[in-house]
Order: C-alpha cells, then structure tokens, then sequence
C-alpha cells in the first residue's frame, strides 16, 4: 500500500520540492540586472540569494513540529500559499531593502513544502527504499536549475527581472490548486499520537552519531551547489564576460549533469550500498577541486577551466546528497517531519552561512570555490575511510 501510496503521490511531491532551487535559480541570470535597477552592490544582491537560504534553514526547526503535528497536507498549503505572497510583494519592491525582506519570507515559507516533501516520502518507504527515493527526487530537482535560468532570461528579456517573481507566484496558486484537491494525508499515526516534546526530539535527532554526520556531509554538499550559483555569476558574466544566455546554457548543463548523476546513484544503492555512493561522490568532488585549481594555476580563469571541473563536482555532489540523506532520516520514520526540517536546517543554513563567507574572502572568488570543493569532498571522504560507519537499521 505504501509504494502505490508512493506512486499516485510523487508528482505533487515533485511540485512541492521543486519550490526551493525555482526560488534560488530562475532569476540567478538576472543578478547584474538588479545590481543596476537598484543602484546597489553585489554583496546586497547576493543578500537576496543567501537570506533566502538562511530563512528556509532556521524556520526548518518551526516547519518540522508542526508537519508532525498539524499533518503534510495542511502546513503544506499554507506555505505554498506564502510563498506566492511573498513573491508578490518581492515583484513590488521598491529598495534592495524591501526585496531582501520579501525573499526572506520566501525562503521561510519554502521550508514548509520541502520538509512536508521529504517527510512523505519517509511515510510511504521504508529507510533503504527512502534513500532510493531521495536521489531520484534529486535528480528531478535538477531539473529546475537545468530550466529555470532559461526561463529567468526569457522573461527578462521580454519584460523585466520582476517577471520571474511574478512567474513564482502564478506557479504557487496553480500547485495550491492541486494540492488542496490531490494530495493525501499521509501522516502516520504513531505521529499524530506522540507526546514528545520538539526539543526532546531535536535532542535526540543531535546526540545520534548517523544523522549529525551525514547532515553535515549534506551541508558541506550543498554549500558547495549554493557557491558555486552565486560565484558563477560573478565569474562568467562580470569577469569572464560571457552573455547571460550563454550562461543560462553552461548553467543548464551542470544542472543536466547532477540530474543524470542523481539517477545513477538511485540504480547504484542498492548494489554499492549507502556508504559506498557517499565514498563515490567524496571522490568526485575532490578530483573537481583539483581539476579546478590545476586549470587556473596554469591558464588563469576561463570558461572551460571553470566549468569542466563544475560538471565533476557537481556530478559528485549528486551521489553524496542523495545516500547521506537516506542514511540521515532512516533510524526516524516516528518522527519523520521533526528529522527532516533539522535535517534541511543545518544544510541550508550551514550551506548559506559558509557560502556568506566565501563570498567575503579576499580570495578571487574561484580559488575560493576551490578550497571550498576540497574541504566539503575531502573532509568527508577522510571520515569515512577512517571511521567505520556501520549500515543503518531498517524502520518504518
């Protein structure tokens, strides 16, 4: 019952999780635009970006109770229904000021629908099925950075950079529309019925040595991807001078190489295992940083040097998301909504922390995201050789 449950349901799942990178990615083309419309720094712009995640990570910690309290269904209209105010009232922004505000509602309104996202899929799946279920969905979240900077451009070009905002919200009525009739409740009982308080449960999910490693293996991973969107920027339109429909091109590209890479990984978990797949990626991204530092240590800063060593990064970055989430939330399907909001609060926060201050290195901002690559595949790859990471165990 659960796998059909699974099947009839992961379209709408598809939709909810997508919310997040459509936020981040669909007006990432348009980033020197709004520097010029605002008469305003790069830093402020990036702003807009790393606020978002900071407000998805820290209201992560309120979207988790409150999914296993309220149910998936309702806390996820109302954070589908947010989110189209808030993009609204970010298209109306008359300062850089109001428009950090309006994407910081944002960002905390697309923590509800993600988390509700994951925490679905942990009622329908078992833990070694989940992990599966997270690469694939992965893998379809790529899609939206493959798409989403395509559209960003066309819209800007035909209108304004506030198009895309406008297109986040009609976005948010149409899924609104969908979930209020299709999706069902999936909220297992034994969640309805806990008497536990959040923070014993927080406590618990933070003294468990499976799931603080590999969050933080998730948030290394992610703050890598998040990086590397507001540095690319910043490197092929303002200092390599590529158009941004060239970029929105090489941009998709990445984003078709994780979405291929997170695919592999489902098919491979089960014959790799968890842990093997995390080792698989580590690797990748540890020969991307090298790949990326050897190039501009011998020609400099260029496109190819830039965005070859990206593709294997990112194609690692595929494989290590997907297994350490699994390996995360597996041990907690009685508290799935609670494990999967921290979960995504110390990968988005800790990923848009780390990215604020690679962004305020002196470092040129790719040697930035080269040690950063090094660290966050390394680091990993360094731990699980050294320490022995047993299998989880299966729960429901």
């Amino acid at each position: 019952m659960k796998n059909k449950s699974f099947t009839q349901v992961m379209g709408l799942l598809l939709l909810l999780i997508i919310f997040s990178p459509l936020g981040f990615d669909i007006y990432i083309p348009s980033f020197t635009a709004i520097i010029k419309y605002y008469n305003t720094t790069p830093d402020q712009v990036q702003y807009t970006l790393s606020f978002f995640l900071l407000s998805m990570g820290g209201c992560q910690l309120i979207a988790g109770p409150m999914v296993d309290k309220y149910g998936r269904r309702n806390v996820a209209l109302w954070g589908i229904g947010l989110y189209g105010v808030t993009a609204a009232l970010g298209a109306f922004a008359q300062t850089i000021h109001q428009l950090i505000l309006a994407r910081v509602l944002q960002g905390g309104s697309a923590c509800c629908t993600a988390t509700v996202a994951f925490a679905v899929v942990r009622d329908l799946l078992d833990a070694k099925e989940s992990a599966k279920a997270y690469s694939y969905l992965n893998g379809a979240l790529n899609i939206v950075p493959a798409i989403a900077p395509l559209l960003g451009s066309a819209l800007a070009a035909r209108f304004s950079w506030q198009a895309s905002l406008w297109f986040m919200a009609i976005f948010s009525l149409a899924v609104f529309i969908l979930v209020l009739f299709k999706l069902p409740e999936t909220h297992p009982d034994i969640t309805k019925t806990s008497t536990t308080l959040p923070l014993s449960n927080y406590k618990a999910l933070l003294t468990n040595n499976i799931f603080v490693f590999n969050s933080l293996c998730c948030m290394g991973a992610m703050a890598v991807i998040v990086s590397y969107g507001s540095f690319a920027p910043q490197i092929l339109i303002g200092e390599l001078g590529i158009s941004q429909y060239f970029f929105s091109l090489l941009f998709g590209l990445n984003a078709l190489a994780m979405m291929f890479s997170s695919i592999v990984a489902g098919y491979c978990m089960n014959i790799l295992g968890e842990k093997n797949c995390m080792v698989v990626g580590a690797i990748m991204m540890t020969i991307g940083s090298v790949i990326m530092g050897g190039a501009y240590y011998l020609i400099g800063a260029s496109v190819w040097g830039f965005i070859i060593p990206m593709l294997i990064t990112s194609s690692g970055f595929a494989w290590l998301l997907g297994a350490a989430t699994g390996k995360a939330l597996a041990n907690f399907a009685h508290i799935a909504g609670t494990a999967s909001a921290l979960l995504l609060c110390i990968q988005m926060l800790g990923a848009a922390l780390i990215s604020m201050i690679a962004q305020a290195s002196p470092l040129p901002l790719l040697i930035n995201l080269t040690l950063l690559i090094g660290l966050m595949g390394g680091i990993p790859l360094c731990t699980l050789f050294l320490v022995k990471q047993e299998d989880v165990s299966i729960q429901r």
